[in-house]
This record gives structure tokens, sequence and C-alpha cells, in this order.
């Protein structure tokens, strides 16, 4: 389990698979597939859980992947580029961490790790 601000937390998982879909549908490959992997992970010695969204969409180019948790950065027509940056606060103020890997044509990847809250970090009671 996970401690946190369900709400908040939510949101950002939310966001980050809208972004999927809408990459999939601009990425000309024929409607392309989404994919959610949940699993446990080791981060620095701490019980983590890896949360990774995969698209098949268009990808971001690398002299961009860089930007996309910045504030107001968007390739979207009408997007705000709050999106990805709201979902980064969220899970760092969740003593979490972000990361994407992306290759244009191929897909894209963002993934999220949290801590395991107090107490369940051995999957027993």
């Amino acid at each position: 389990m996970i401690r946190g601000h369900h709400d908040a937390l939510a949101r950002a998982l939310s966001n980050v698979m809208l972004n999927a879909v809408d990459a999939c549908r601009g990425g000309g490959n024929g409607g392309g597939h989404v994919r959610v992997r949940v699993r446990r992970v080791d981060r620095a010695g701490h019980a983590s859980v890896e949360l990774a969204v995969s698209d098949t969409g268009c990808g971001i180019p690398a002299e961009k992947l860089a930007r996309i948790w910045d504030p107001y950065v968007t390739s979207k027509p009408g997007g705000t580029g709050l999106g990805l940056a709201i979902a980064r606060q969220t899970v760092l103020a969740h003593d979490g961490a972000v990361d994407a890997e992306s290759t244009v044509g191929v897909g894209t990847e963002i993934r999220f790790v949290l801590p395991v809250g107090e107490g369940e970090n051995d999957g027993r009671s």
C-alpha cells in the first residue's frame, strides 16, 4: 500500500494515462496501445512501488524529453503544459521519483516510483 493523498495521486496517474492516449491518437500508427504496469521495486534500500505507463504513440524527441516536467511546456494544441509538471510535483511531495524514456515513432514510458507506507513494506500484517 502507498500512503498519500488519493485524489492528487489519482490525478497524476490519470494525466499521464490521458497523455498516452493522446500520443497514440496522433502517432499515425493506426491507434497504438497504452499499457499500465505496477511492480514492487527497491529504491535506495526502501520498498517502493513503480507505476509505469507506456504507449506506442508518436514519442517525444530527445531534445524535448528533459523539459516535459517543466511548467507550460506542451506540444498539444490548446494544452496548458501543466499536467506533467503537477504530476511530478505530486509524486515528489510523496517522497517519490519520476522518470521518462521515449523514442520518436516507437512510444513513451513514464514512471512514478512511490515509497510503500510504513508497516506495509513486507506485504504481511
